[in-house]
């Protein structure tokens, strides 16, 4: 699959951020459940490329670009784009779409985030904004109560959507309607597995083997 731009047929294409730091099957499951229950015929992963709360222990660009194209190699629904990676400055979210949109006009681009993600985007630059101009899909683990989502300034109601897989309709204040898909419970973080690395624990189980692999090559999160 091509690393900066996907096959542009008029495609529904779900767009899903983060630092990927590193990636693991927690973001693999939920990007893969997304996908099927949201009807997507594509997931773009968009590693950042300086996030605007940069992490003390955050590995280069480049490497997180890697390990991201290895853990996905095998799925060819699943792509990697480096739009922010190249880019200048910091990663806003809302920038990063506006450019997107501009990229894939014929393209119906879907933005993914977690629902603790989904709790904080009222503190992100022009929330606002973000809302009004893609299609919102918040991956909803059970950690995070509906009671959270429902009480989100972001947020008019939910409801219930006419399938069975689960799916909730978020009626948005911006007029937009966004989908709550129930994503499988993976109690694996990124900063787990940084701290098991760091106490020479096994990272069996936790990531794709060739990611693992490519951190023991890099020697990445040592210290």
């Amino acid at each position: 699959m091509p690393s900066q731009r996907w096959d542009s047929a008029n495609l529904r294409v779900g767009i899903l951020g983060g630092t990927f730091n590193p990636v693991h099957y927690g973001h693999l499951r939920a990007a893969q459940e997304v996908k099927e229950k949201a009807s997507l015929d594509t997931v773009v992963f968009i590693p950042s490329g300086q996030p605007p709360l940069k992490s003390k222990d955050l590995a280069s660009p480049h490497h997180r670009m890697q390990m991201v194209r290895l853990a996905i190699a095998s799925n060819p629904v699943f792509s990697v784009s480096e739009i922010e990676i190249s880019g200048e400055g910091k990663s806003y979210t809302v920038s990063t779409i506006s450019a997107l949109k501009k990229l894939y006009p014929a393209d119906q681009l879907f933005f993914i985030t977690g629902s603790d993600a989904f709790v904080d985007m009222p503190n992100w630059k022009a929330p606002d904004s973000i809302i009004s101009s893609i299609n919102l899909i918040v991956a909803h683990r059970p950690g995070t109560g509906l009671d959270k989502i429902k009480d989100s300034q972001l947020v008019k109601g939910i409801s219930p959507a006419s399938d069975s897989a689960g799916v909730m309709l978020l009626d948005l204040i911006s007029g937009a309607q966004g989908m709550l898909v129930p994503v499988t419970q993976m109690d694996i973080s990124s900063s787990y597995i940084r701290s098991q690395i760091r106490n020479g624990m096994s990272l069996k189980y936790l990531l794709p083997p060739e990611v693992q692999e490519y951190i023991s090559i890099n020697k990445l999160y040592l210290e």
